[in-house]
C-alpha cells in the first residue's frame, strides 16, 4: 500500500485531485501558478522524467506529490521551505507534510541514540534522518518516487538541485553589481506578482537582509507594507529599525518584550502546538518572532491575506584555509554548527559517529571536490543543512498564526546568481554589502548614523547593562596580569550570565526559570537555542 496523507491544511493551502496534491506557488516559464494552476501544470507531467525535468524549472516554493495506489513522485523545493516526511512498514509507504503523524504508520517510538545528539550540537538532524530512525525527510532539492510491484516496493531519492559554487562570472565588479541590481528587480516583480496588492509584513531588524528588502519594495512603488520589530524598549536594534521604516515611509510597529512576557508565552498552549507543528522531528522550532506575530495578530494591525517578507536568504561563505582536506573541512564545520554544547564533551563513540557521518554529507554533495574551494563546499553544505532546517523553518511560524510568506532573497534566479560569483566577492559578504551600502547612501543622503549601522547592530541592551558591562570589562582587562586568574574568571563567567538573562535586547532567556537558566549556562550552553534543544530533548524523551 502506498498512502498520501496531508495534515496541515489549517496551516497552508493545499489543492489536491484524486492523483495529485500541491501546496505553495512557483514560476513557471515566467508564468504565477498556484493553486490550481499549479496543480494542473504538475498533473500534466505523465511520466517520471517529465516530472523531475518539471521541477528543474520551477522558482518558488512549493511541495507537489503525484500518487495512486501503485506509484508515487513526491518533492520539496530547492530550500526544502514546505516539508515533507515519509516512512516505510513492511510493504506499506506513507508520504506526509506531517513527520509525527508518520511516525505513528510505522510504529516508531524510540529516539534514535546519535540523532538526540546531533540534534542538541546543531539544532537539527542532518542528511534525510529525523530523530526517529523510520521516519525520514525529502532534503533541499530533493524527489523520491516509490513504486509497488511483484518485487515489493521500489523507493529512490534523487537530488534534482544542489547549490553548488562553480562556473564563475569573470565580469568585473562594477558589472557584478549591475547584474545584481537586474536580478533583484526581476526577483521582486516576481514577489509583487504574488502580492496582488496585499499587504507586506517585513520582520525589520534594520541590518542589511531586511534593509534590502525594503530598499527594493520602494524603488519598485510597493506601498502598502507594514514593518515591525520587537524586544526591550529603547534597544539599539529597534531604534535603526525605525529609522529606517520612518524615512522610507513605511509603518512602522514595535511589539515590548521582557523577560516575563517569554516565559508567559513559552508556558502557553499555543507555544506547545506550535513546537508540535513546527519541529519535523528534525528541528529546533524557531521562536524569534513567534511572540511579536502573536501580539500583532491580537492587536488586529496585520490584515488578513498578508504575506510576510522575511530576509532570509543564502549562508555567508567562511574561510576554510588549505585546499581540498576532508579532515579540515569537517572540523570547520563541527566548529561552525555543532556548537550549541561542547563538541569535546561528547563521547569518543559519538564524536566518531558524527564525524563519519559529516564525511557521508560531503561526499553526497559533490563527488568531485577536486572542482570545489573547501570554502565553497562549507557553504554548500550550510545551505543544505542548516539554512532549510534552522533558519528557513522559520517561516513555520508566520503559517501557525495563520499568514502566507514569500522569500525573495531565496529566489532560484537570485541564488544562481550568487552560486556564480567569484570568490573574493562572496568572503565577507563584499559584493552584497557593497550594493546594499550604495543604496543607503542613495537614499539616507550619507546620513553617518544610518549608512554605517546595516551590519553592526549591538547584541545587548546598553541601557541595561551599567555596571555589569563595566565590571567584566575591567576583569577581562586584568585577568592576564593577575594570579587570581582562577576566581576571576569565575566571576567573569557569572557576570556574563547575569547581562544575557537581564540584558539581553529580546529577552530571549525570559523563557527559563534564573535557576534552570544559570545552571546550562555553567554547564556551558552557548546560546538560546542550546538550552531550548535541551529543554525539547528532555521532553521528548517523557
Amino acid at each position: 500500500m502506498i498512502q498520501a496523507s496531508i495534515k496541515y491544511h489549517q496551516y497552508r493551502s493545499y489543492t489536491q485531485s484524486s492523483n495529485c496534491i500541491v501546496t505553495g506557488a512557483a514560476f513557471y516559464n515566467s508564468q504565477l501558478c498556484e493553486g490550481q494552476e499549479l496543480l494542473e501544470l504538475v498533473s500534466s507531467w505523465e511520466l517520471e522524467e517529465q516530472f523531475t525535468d518539471g521541477l528543474e524549472q520551477l522558482n518558488g516554493f512549493y511541495a507537489v506529490i503525484r500518487h495512486s495506489d501503485y506509484q508515487i513522485w513526491a518533492a520539496v523545493d530547492r530550500f526544502r521551505t514546505i516539508p515533507l516526511f515519509y516512512g516505510q512498514k513492511g510493504l506499506d509507504f506513507y508520504l506526509s507534510d506531517s513527520a509525527d503523524w508518520i511516525r505513528q504508520q510505522v510504529g516508531d517510538g524510540q529516539l534514535a541514540p546519535l540523532a538526540e545528539e546531533e540534534f542538541l550540537l546543531t539544532g537539527y538532524v542532518t542528511g534525510p534522518d529525523t530523530l526517529y530512525r523510520n521516519v525520514k525527510q525529502l532534503q533541499a532539492g530533493e524527489a523520491i518516487s516509490v513504486t509497488y510491484n511483484s518485487s515489493g516496493l521500489l523507493i529512490a531519492v534523487r537530488s534534482y538541485y544542489k547549490l553548488i559554487f562553480q562556473n564563475f562570472m569573470g565580469e568585473p565588479e562594477e558589472e557584478l553589481l549591475n547584474k545584481l541590481d537586474a536580478i533583484l528587480v526581476r526577483a521582486f516583480k516576481r514577489l509583487i506578482c504574488i502580492a496582488d496588492s496585499r499587504t507586506l509584513v517585513v520582520p525589520l531588524s534594520g541590518g542589511y537582509d531586511s534593509r534590502l528588502i525594503l530598499f527594493m519594495l520602494k524603488r519598485l512603488n510597493y506601498n502598502n507594507v507594514i514593518t515591525f520589530t520587537y524586544g526591550l524598549p529603547g534597544n539599539r536594534q529597534s531604534t535603526i529599525s525605525q529609522q529606517v521604516a520612518q524615512a522610507l515611509g513605511y509603518s512602522w510597529e514595535f511589539v515590548p518584550s521582557n523577560n516575563s512576557d517569554w516565559y508567559r508565552w513559552a508556558q502557553s498552549e499555543e507555544y506547545r502546538n506550535y513546537y508540535a507543528m513546527a519541529d519535523g522531528l528534525s528541528s529546533l522550532p524557531h521562536t524569534q518572532d513567534w511572540g511579536a506575530v502573536w501580539e500583532l495578530k491580537n492587536r488586529g494591525v496585520i490584515p488578513p491575506g498578508s504575506i510576510f517578507i522575511p530576509g532570509l536568504t543564502v549562508a555567508s561563505l567562511k574561510k576554510v584555509s588549505g585546499r581540498h582536506q576532508q579532515e579540515q573541512l569537517v572540523a570547520a564545520i563541527i566548529d561552525n554548527h555543532y556548537c550549541l554544547w561542547p563538541f569535546e564533551r561528547r563521547t569518543a563513540d559519538v564524536r566518531e559517529m558524527l564525524e563519519e557521518k559529516i564525511r557521508h554529507s560531503l561526499e553526497q554533495l559533490i563527488l568531485d571536490k577536486n572542482c570545489i574551494d573547501p570554502s565553497d563546499l562549507l557553504q554548500s553544505w550550510n545551505n543544505l543543512e542548516r539554512q532549510p532546517k534552522f533558519i528557513t523553518n522559520s517561516v513555520r511560524v508566520y503559517e501557525y498564526w495563520g499568514y502566507q510568506w514569500w522569500l525573495p532573497l531565496w529566489d532560484t534566479e537570485y541564488i544562481d546568481f550568487w552560486s556564480r560569483v567569484p570568490f573574493e566577492y562572496r568572503l565577507g559578504r563584499k559584493l552584497y554589502e557593497k550594493f546594499i551600502d550604495k543604496m543607503n547612501v542613495q537614499i539616507f543622503n550619507n546620513n553617518p548614523a544610518m549608512t554605517a549601522s546595516a551590519g553592526h547592530i549591538p547584541a545587548a541592551n546598553s541601557k541595561r547593562l551599567g555596571p555589569i558591562s563595566s565590571t567584566i570589562d575591567f576583569i577581562k582587562r586584568i585577568l592576564k596580569r593577575t594570579i587570581l586568574r582562577k576566581p576571576l574568571k569565575k566571576i567573569l563567567l557569572l557576570l556574563k550570565c547575569r547581562r544575557e538573562y537581564f540584558a539581553h535586547p529580546q529577552a530571549y532567556y525570559g523563557r527559563f526559570p534564573w535557576a534552570e537558566y544559570k545552571r546550562m549556562y555553567r554547564q556551558g550552553a552557548a546560546n538560546v537555542n542550546s538550552m531550548t534543544a535541551f529543554r525539547y530533548l528532555q521532553e521528548k524523551q517523557r
